[in-house]
Formats: structure tokens, C-alpha cells, sequence
């Protein structure tokens, strides 16, 4: 579990999963390949620390919503919402999302 006030960067193929609670209240999470797995809704820490994706995956595999992230995709990305267990669907709430899109349209 990261604990911490610091950035750190999930880099390279492969996966990460998170399970547990974090009391991280900053320091910026950057995922730069392969897949991060969120077990737990304050994974990441608290609401607001800031996430940029960037050629990897975060998945949300919790039964309820991930705390309010302020998320930045920048590059090719992908956020899957799948839940723990079955169930009704869930929906997520993030803090500020922010599209970064480069190239022609």
C-alpha cells in the first residue's frame, strides 16, 4: 500500500494491485504502463490526489465509488470500472478529469 505523501509511478508491463486503504492526502500517482488494480476506494489515498494515466490501465475493481481523483489522460489510457464481486453497476465520481488530445481529429 503506498503511504506517504510523495509521487510515485507504476511504470513497464505488468500488474499492480492496491487493496488496502491509503491516508495519502498529495503527491501525484502517474501509471505509465501495464495495469494498476484498485481493491480499495481510498486506494490512492484521499479525494483530490491528483492521477495521470498515460499508456496504461487503471482498473476499478471495487464494489463501491473510488474516492473524487483528479485524473489527467494523457496518451493512450484506459479506465475499466469493474466491480469485486457481481452486482448492480457502479458509478464513479471523479474530481476533475482532464483529456489531453494531441493529433488530428
Amino acid at each position: 500500500m503506498p503511504c506517504g505523501n510523495y509521487s510515485f509511478t507504476k511504470q513497464n508491463s505488468g500488474q499492480m494491485t492496491l487493496n488496502t486503504d491509503s491516508a495519502r492526502t498529495s503527491g501525484t500517482v502517474t501509471l505509465s504502463g501495464g495495469t494498476m488494480v484498485l481493491g480499495s476506494t481510498s486506494a490512492l489515498g484521499s479525494t483530490g490526489v491528483p492521477v495521470t494515466v498515460n499508456g496504461a490501465t487503471l482498473d476499478l475493481a471495487t464494489d463501491g465509488s473510488v474516492n473524487a481523483y483528479n485524473v489527467t489522460m494523457d496518451g493512450p489510457a484506459t479506465i475499466a470500472s469493474d466491480r469485486a464481486t457481481s452486482g448492480a453497476g457502479i458509478t464513479h465520481t471523479w474530481g476533475h478529469l482532464v483529456l489531453v488530445l494531441t493529433g488530428s481529429t
